[in-house]
């Protein structure tokens, strides 16, 4: 009976690989859920200089959009794309994702290359420095 109070490797070991086999469980499930998650990333490509006019060049020279004087015009590239695990359809975006500028900047235009599903809209709101993709 003197070997009854004795904790020996067998008995810790009984007790550690049932935890143990039970927190590998819990992680992998978990591991598992998140890797189910659907998620859009807008992601900022870079600008590209289109026009900048100089009075100093030519004082006559001037550039125009739509009626509007043009000092300055830049296009900016973003791509909005799935970086969940599981594809995102258009029923799940349940507000409009939406890009925001600030107001000292005006949005001449905006228009999207391509969509995939075809299902997805997008509007620009010039007025509202925004642009919409629902």
């Amino acid at each position: 009976m003197p070997d009854e109070g004795k904790i020996t490797a067998s008995r810790v070991l009984q007790v550690v690989v049932p935890i143990a086999s039970v927190m590998i469980a819990l992680a992998s499930l978990f591991i598992g859920l998140s890797s189910r998650r659907k998620e859009l990333t807008c992601v900022f490509l870079g600008t590209e200089k289109l026009v900048s006019v100089s009075n100093n060049f030519a004082p006559d020279l001037s550039v125009q959009y739509r009626g509007q004087p043009v000092a300055s015009l830049t296009k900016m590239n973003y791509v909005l794309r799935n970086s969940g695990a599981v594809a995102v359809r258009g029923t799940d975006v349940v507000e409009p994702l939406e890009l925001g500028y600030p107001g000292a900047t005006k949005i001449l235009n905006a228009n999207v290359d391509k969509t995939h599903p075809s299902d997805f809209s997008f509007t620009f709101c010039p007025e509202r420095h925004r642009c919409s993709i629902s």
